[in-house]
């Protein structure tokens, strides 16, 4: 079985440790990654993951709610800013 990369991983976690949180008093929440990637991957040295993968937890907060989430990937030579405001 192929091992996330160690950087990759560290993101990935601190998505799920942020989506385990209470941001009842934030106003909203951003995060941006700097990478490689294409057509909706993000690369790490050994291993890759869905950008809806990596995602998934805070779309699924339930203290984030009604916020507007704002995730900025700068990845390569393509910079793709993504909002989901969840009702």
């Amino acid at each position: 079985m192929k091992q996330l990369n160690q950087l990759l991983l560290n993101h990935v976690c601190l998505c799920m440790l942020a989506s385990t949180e209470d941001h009842s008093d934030c106003d909203c929440f951003a995060v941006a990654v700097l990478t490689h990637g294409d057509d909706g991957v993000l690369y790490g040295t050994d291993a890759t993951i869905s950008i809806e993968n990596f995602l998934a937890p805070i779309k699924n907060c339930e203290s984030l709610a009604g916020k507007p989430k704002i995730f900025i990937f700068q990845v390569g030579r393509l910079c793709v800013v993504t909002c989901f405001s969840c009702c």
